[in-house]
């Protein structure tokens, strides 16, 4: 994660989990959208009800594959996080091993419970002196850090079930103060949702006023709610960051996956009485904007976020750019998958391979392009603004005109103003060669704008005479 210069905003570069029935972010989103229920009542960990436990529960997949013999007394969740962790590393295309020693990334885990722990200290006559080095809350993190040799702060954090979003943190109306979010543009909450008959009320009732008809809310534009713990069951310490990772794949796919087993509101709820908040019963359409994350501890120690999920410019522009930026690992090989499912894999280079820019001519957007990098980025928002003056003065309407050159400009502008990323060489089509002029230096902005005026307006000329 990057933390911006001001602010309390954090950009979320890779992603990696484990999940019931989810072994990759990519499988968890498959089951989420397709409505799959990742409950099951095999025996695979334990007799189905054994020792009162519900019969139906979240089972993560390959569990046997622990080594218990290699990993000696390590707790199979530090072990997953381990392999995760990397993971996560690789997702962002960004080398771990040129980070070592680096006392600028810090490790912070939400972690709450070692029941390998508990049992392996149960029997005096046979503790190693490894039970603590493996299974200790304050090893997830230190561990981390020790393996990656990363000398920034590590910390482990345990609010029981709000452990993993209190490390990531913040609470409702402070959150949307501090963000200078106002309650009402929060289209989705991912709410805590344990469906306890006391805690699900009480939350309900906070949504209301603060997100709800507290808002303004009514029926007809309510606030959307739901909860992953119905795909997927409870997975305490990590709820939180699960119901992140939720809402992120859901931002990409454009997709809020439908709440299961949902069939009635429940009655004490005034806001879903009245209709201020909505659960999503079946796969709706992402709505775009801000999202609300809530995660409880049984303690009273409460975390809330908000995310801002980009539109499809902003995402892959700003994942692409802050893996690209200058003080960036990469990686050492990359791979790719052959139609007949081999593998290709090849080291890359020690020197940062040419980054090119390619500008398409018209044609290629779509309703929107761009609005939500337009709220997010204050260099986006400068450079059309300066694009709109440069029209402006040759008595023209920016958008008919130049639109499509000025988003292709404020791209520019924050790939170089923000990130210091240059293009070794540009490349266009039909009305991109313009945006070329002005990546390369070749143009000033004014001139840019005046070029494409030019452009469009040239053959109507012609024509006429």
């Amino acid at each position: 994660m990057q933390r911006e210069p001001a602010g309390s905003a954090v950009d979320v570069l890779g992603v990696a989990c484990r999940f019931p029935e989810s072994a990759s972010a990519a499988a968890f989103w498959r089951n989420l959208a397709g409505g799959v229920d990742m409950l099951t009542a095999d025996a695979r960990r334990w007799p189905p009800g054994a020792l009162g436990t519900p019969a139906r529960c979240g089972k993560v997949p390959d569990s046997t594959r622990f080594d218990a013999g290699f990993f000696a007394r390590m707790d199979p969740q530090l072990r997953m996080l381990l392999e995760v962790a990397h993971e996560a590393w690789v997702d962002a295309g960004v080398d771990p091993a040129a980070l070592r020693g680096s006392d600028r990334v810090g490790v912070y885990v939400g972690a709450c419970g070692s029941e390998a722990h508990q049992l392996w200290l149960s029997a005096a006559d046979g503790v190693t002196g490894y039970e603590h080095t493996g299974c200790s809350a304050s090893m997830f993190a230190n561990r981390l850090s020790w393996t990656f040799d990363l000398r920034g702060p590590s910390k482990a954090i345990d609010t029981a079930c709000s452990s993993s979003l209190t490390a990531l943190r913040a609470l409702a109306r402070r959150v949307c103060a501090s963000a200078g979010v106002a309650p009402d543009t929060v289209a989705y909450a991912e709410a805590h949702g344990t469906g306890t008959s006391a805690g699900d009320v009480q939350e309900l009732a906070a949504l209301d006023d603060v997100y709800g008809s507290g808002a303004g809310r009514m029926a007809h534009a309510p606030l959307l709610i739901g909860s992953v713990k119905s795909n997927m069951g409870h997975c305490e310490g990590c709820s939180g960051l699960a119901g992140l990772i939720k809402l992120m794949l859901a931002g990409e796919a454009g997709l809020l996956p439908g709440n299961l087993h949902f069939r009635a509101p429940n009655p004490a709820s005034a806001g879903l009485a009245s209709g201020a908040l909505k659960v999503v019963a079946q796969n709706t359409a992402w709505p775009g904007g801000v999202a609300a994350i809530s995660s409880f501890g049984f303690g009273g120690s409460n975390a809330h976020v908000l995310l801002r999920c980009p539109d499809a410019v902003a995402a892959p522009l700003l994942r692409y750019a802050m893996t690209q930026a200058a003080d960036a690992a990469r990686l050492a090989f990359r791979g790719t998958l052959t139609p007949e499912g081999g593998l290709l894999c090849a080291r890359t280079s020690a020197v940062p391979p040419p980054v090119w820019f390619v500008f398409p001519g018209n044609g290629s957007q779509w309703p929107r392009m761009g609005a939500d990098l337009l709220t997010a980025s204050a260099t986006f928002r400068a450079s059309v603004a300066a694009s709109a003056a440069a029209a402006a003065a040759l008595g023209v309407d920016i958008l008919p005109d130049c639109g499509r050159r000025r988003r292709q400009m404020g791209i520019v502008d924050v790939l170089r103003e923000d990130y210091g990323i240059r293009p070794a060489g540009v490349l266009g089509h039909s009305a991109g060669e313009i945006t070329c002029g002005y990546a390369d230096g070749a143009l000033t902005h004014e001139e840019t704008i005046a070029v494409a005026f030019h452009r469009r307006h040239s053959p109507r000329t012609h024509a006429k005479s």
